[in-house]
């Protein structure tokens, strides 16, 4: 038997109402969001519109590229993520997107990052925050889905002032003995 559009909608619906639901147990009311971590609050500095320029290397390769472009950062989904958008050019006119989502786990004590790409790429990983050096680390694991390889990556950004940060990427496959790719800039909100 054959669906149609509106019958996996309605389907749809009961499901993810029954999944958000029995996640979000919370003392007396079932239904009652639970208290948001003020954790989320650090997030806050990511929030707004930047311009981003850096360098990139690739592995196989000696050239160093340039690369620049914008993140747009805004709170979404009651103030318990931030929604990245990504848009870059290198010095070979290719462009790039990407979107992430960040969120602060009270289990793990850390923050989530999810990242998707317009190359295939999709990352999970977590964040930590010093506030002694006002500097953000990052890890994940990457997944290439076209070329099917797996990586797994380090990062940090180090706020230089209240509008402005240096950053690193680096990105390693076979089991963390092959660079893959290493990129440094900066970004500045607008």
């Amino acid at each position: 038997m054959k669906l149609n559009r509106l019958g996996l909608a309605l389907m749809a619906i009961p499901l993810s109402a029954t999944l958000g639901c029995s996640m979000n147990k919370s003392e007396g009311d079932p239904m009652a969001k639970p208290a948001r971590p003020a954790e989320l609050d650090r997030l806050n500095d990511w929030v707004g519109t930047w311009k981003n320029s850096g360098t990139m290397k690739m592995a196989g390769s000696d050239e160093t590229m340039t690369m620049n472009g914008t993140n747009t950062v805004q709170w979404d989904i009651g103030q318990r993520y931030i929604s990245e958008r990504m848009s870059a050019t290198d010095n070979k006119g290719n462009k790039f997107e990407g979107v992430g989502l960040w969120t602060y786990d009270p289990k793990i004590k850390k923050y989530r990052i999810w990242w998707f790409d317009d190359y295939g790429g999709a990352s999970a990983g977590t964040a930590t925050y010093n506030e002694g050096t006002r500097t953000w680390t990052f890890k994940g694991k990457n997944r290439n889905m076209p070329m099917g390889v797996t990586t797994t990556s380090v990062g940090k950004a180090t706020w230089t002032d209240n509008r402005s940060m240096t950053w690193s990427h680096t990105e390693k496959a076979m089991m963390g003995m092959m660079k893959v790719m290493e990129a440094n800039g900066t970004s500045t909100k607008q």
